[in-house]
């Protein structure tokens, strides 16, 4: 027999019935959650290209339709600044458009910048928008 075995022998004899069958419970807790986290974690590794498919579809969506819409601003400021839009008789018309489709560009120029690589990464490298956005959530959480 091994110390360690002869030490558990030793420390079984000592105990009391009711410790032992505590220690029997615990052993047994302990087996259960052991087994359950081993269902768990087998759970979440079936799940997780799943989660990466329908991650890449969402990532693939929100950047669409954001890109389109800051190309719909850039075509509208391009529209109100060449007064390709109906006129109107009004003395502040040329004012209202200039600046009107100054705003939409800056908007439209803002949006389109801040998600074209986005875009373009989730549609023609959809590994490393996943890997980018595994360490943009790991670098949140710590």
């Amino acid at each position: 027999m091994s110390t360690v075995e002869n030490n558990a022998n030793q420390v079984a004899e000592t105990l009391t019935p009711l410790q032992q069958a505590l220690l029997s419970r615990a052993d047994a807790i302990m087996d259960s959650i052991g087994k359950t986290v081993d269902k768990a974690s087998q759970f979440a590794a079936d799940q997780v290209p799943d989660i990466a498919m329908q991650y890449v579809a969402y990532g693939r969506a929100s950047n669409t339709v954001y890109l389109v819409i800051g190309i719909a601003f850039l075509i509208l400021a391009f529209l109100m600044w060449f007064r390709w839009l109906p006129k109107s008789d009004r003395d502040d018309y040329e004012a209202g458009y200039f600046v009107g489709g100054l705003v939409i560009g800056i908007i439209g120029l803002v949006t389109t910048g801040a998600h074209l690589n986005t875009f373009i990464m989730v549609w023609f490298a959809p590994k490393i928008y996943l890997i980018n956005e595994i360490a943009r959530l790991a670098h949140q959480v710590h």
